[in-house]
């Protein structure tokens, strides 16, 4: 029974680091698509001046 709630806790850990891991993907993702925008923005605005 030790080693059966030993597997649940790592498992559980696992599962834990896992989220942790999507959400830091998702918020990396999201900032990505955020200067990939603010650099277009740019790019627009300089190209307009000329």
């Amino acid at each position: 029974m030790q080693s059966k709630k030993f597997i649940e806790e790592i498992e559980t850990e696992h599962a834990y680091a896992f989220d942790l891991d999507w959400f830091l993907m998702k918020d990396l993702v999201l900032r990505a698509e955020d200067v990939k925008n603010r650099a277009i923005g740019e790019i627009k605005s300089f190209l307009e001046k000329k």
